[in-house]
């Protein structure tokens, strides 16, 4: 259980440079006050990322469908 523990903060640890980088700007252009901002940016962020989402769905369920699936996973 420990050296699960150990590798579960390191990897925290060494993703915390990403939050920092790409989430901290975020956070910090709205303002706690300015709570409609916030959602709108929240929202739109949840919206985006969705999109993504559905787009690498979409992108996998044609590579499986034309069969190229487990050599993409190999590749991968």
């Amino acid at each position: 259980m420990i050296p699960v523990l150990g590798a579960a903060f390191v990897l925290g640890l060494s993703a915390s440079g990403h939050c920092l980088l790409m989430c901290g700007p975020l956070v910090a252009a709205v303002q706690p006050r300015d709570w409609p901002r916030a959602v709108l940016m929240h929202a739109t962020r949840l919206a985006v990322y969705a999109c993504i989402g559905a787009m690498t769905g979409a992108a996998g369920a044609v590579i499986s469908g034309l069969g190229a699936g487990r050599w993409l996973a190999w590749i991968v």
